[in-house]
């Protein structure tokens, strides 16, 4: 195994730990504030994060990542990305709050604004911590990262809850980043060791800008894009339409976003030192591929055959509907989680502006098929929304594949034994559920704790038969001395 690759996986571990760890904080708060909350509430947030995510990119205008992606970085250029980012996140957070009133009255929805108003003071929070994470990432110290998160998710859970019981309805959820953005760069200035100087040289600021701006721009455009979803929903069909799609596209989104999230932060400076040996690069993000797969098949499709009976085990009558939906994002959530890397390839190989033009067109795409699929509900929205994932599958893959000589071949190379097993296994569950229905029913948690065993099983079987050679490797290692 090369350096990188070593690296990466000791990156990725850590990484890993981090988000298993938020992923059950994240659970845990969806399973207990569901039931202190109804969907409204859930959807008056999902408004106030269509802001406050887009505030977000614009606090540190992509200079964080400048810190990863550089050769060299000297104090200089590390006091000016600080500065520059205490002042953009303390500017974004004086316009939501001044303009919450405003985009209350655009969404048609007046409690927002306490909300949108509380939540700014986000913004200038989690600027000054950017650098000293960007730090830490630099240097491949996820470890440090993990109990960072860990422990600032769970601080900011219990805000949320006990504000919940106390009444508080959608601004627990404010509260909750507030606490959880405090504990982290509390820590965060802690670890990193990192202590700005009281110095902000243009010149430096000059020599990251070109590709930080075009990132920036790219993350704005793709996040219209991901957003689009929630404005039109929450505009058109209003907050409780918009809660229900929302809490289905974030349990769709939390194991795949947790597993693609933690390969991704590893991957980005393991890529970024291999910038200048593409066949290096090229093992190094195909490997990371491989694992996304192997992980991320397997839950999409339990997700797929599971979810009438899985929302109606750990969801409140009022939720049902978030299992239709789910039939439709679990595919959604496979694709995904193997396309998110694709960002981490365009910015480790310092191709910020071709991942602006090509994330442009996507963008357009998504924003097309969303509006298209509205007169239909938030079904048609997400039917739409999936064949649009599969419309625009070349140009996506195609443009940062060339920029970096990676084949089609190699990407299929790489998923297809994952697949196949996770298509194998979701059959003989729906086989299973035909030959025993009672299994399926929606009160039957023993059934649902089966068929998740059972698909399990039938998926370590076929992986194992159609690659022998991992069952052997892992034999191997477990008798080294």
């Amino acid at each position: 195994m090369s350096d990188g690759q070593s690296t990466l996986r000791r990156g990725m571990r850590w990484a890993t730990v981090a988000q298993v760890g938020k992923l059950c904080i994240q659970l845990s708060g969806i399973l207990i504030l569901s039931r202190l909350l109804p969907p409204a509430d859930f959807g008056l947030m999902s408004m106030a994060m269509v802001i406050s995510g887009l505030a977000n990119l614009l606090r540190d205008m992509g200079m964080a990542s400048a810190i990863i992606q550089r050769d060299s970085i000297s104090s200089e250029l590390l006091s000016t990305i600080f500065w520059t980012s205490v002042i953009f996140g303390t500017g974004v957070g004086v316009l939501v709050a001044s303009g919450s009133s405003a985009v209350a009255e655009l969404f048609k929805a007046p409690n927002l604004a306490p909300v949108l108003v509380a939540m700014a003071i986000v913004f200038p929070i989690t600027s000054a911590g950017s650098a000293h994470q960007a730090i830490l990432e630099r240097r491949s110290d996820f470890r440090s990262i993990a109990a960072v998160e860990i422990a600032s998710a769970s601080l900011g859970l219990i805000a949320a809850i006990s504000s919940a019981l106390y009444g508080l309805g959608a601004l627990s959820f404010a509260l909750q980043q507030i606490v959880t953005s405090l504990a982290s760069l509390i820590s965060l200035r802690k670890v990193s060791g990192f202590s700005p100087c009281r110095t902000w040289s243009l010149d430096q600021l000059r020599s990251i800008w070109r590709y930080s701006s075009a990132l920036s721009a790219f993350n704005i455009v793709n996040y219209f894009a991901r957003n689009a979803d929630n404005f039109l929903i929450g505009r058109y069909l209003g907050a409780t339409e918009l809660g229900l799609y929302s809490m289905a596209y974030r349990i769709m989104l939390l194991p795949i976003q947790n597993v693609s999230t933690s390969i991704s932060r590893a991957l980005f400076p393991s890529l970024s030192r291999a910038q200048n040996d593409l066949d290096a690069l090229r093992k190094t993000y195909l490997s990371a591929i491989q694992i996304i797969a192997y992980i991320s098949a397997p839950l999409m499709a339990g997700l797929w055959v599971l979810s009438d009976q899985f929302v109606a085990l750990f969801f409140d009558e009022k939720w049902a509907k978030v299992a239709e939906l789910l039939m439709w994002l679990a595919p959604v959530g496979f694709y995904q989680s193997i396309s998110t890397t694709l960002g981490v390839l365009y910015q480790a190989t310092g191709h910020a502006r071709p991942l602006f033009a090509t994330g442009t067109v996507v963008s357009a795409a998504f924003v097309v098929a969303i509006w298209l699929g509205l007169p239909s509900g938030t079904v048609g929205v997400v039917s739409y929304y999936a064949i649009a994932h599969l419309i625009i599958f070349l140009p996506l893959f195609g443009v940062p594949f060339h920029l970096v000589g990676i084949k089609f071949y190699d990407l299929f190379a790489s998923t297809i034994k994952p697949t196949t097993s996770a298509i194998i296994m979701s059959g003989v569950l729906v086989g299973v559920r035909i030959i025993w229905p009672g299994l399926g029913t929606s009160n039957n948690a023993l059934g649902f704790i089966t068929q998740v065993s059972l698909g399990a099983i039938f998926y370590s079987l076929a992986i194992t038969t159609m690659t022998p050679q991992l069952f052997k490797h892992a034999i191997r290692r477990r008798h080294v001395p």
